[in-house]
Order: structure tokens, then sequence, then C-alpha cells
């Protein structure tokens, strides 16, 4: 699903007590961002060529 980033993220902060920056959240923001977009639009019928 295009996540991976993310939960690596939450694990690192869980599991290693790595800080969560700013940039951070930002970063898995546009992840889940583009993975619910191409979710999205995955489903939206184009229309054939030539019209």
């Amino acid at each position: 699903m295009g996540t991976e980033p993310l939960f690596g993220l939450v694990l690192a902060h869980l599991l290693l007590t790595e800080p969560l920056a700013a940039m951070s959240l930002i970063g898995a923001a546009l992840i889940l961002a583009g993975t619910s977009a191409g979710i999205f639009f995955d489903g939206v019928e184009r229309p054939p060529n030539g019209v």
C-alpha cells in the first residue's frame, strides 16, 4: 500500500525512542496523501482516447 516508511517512523519512535521531528511528520503526511490519492484515482475511469 505504500505506507512502509510511515510504519518505520512509528516503530523507530516506539522501539528505539527516535524523536519525531517536524520534517518527519510532514513526510509521513505526504506519504499518506500520496497513497490515498493513488487509491482514489485508481478507481476513476478515464475517457477513451480520441474523445
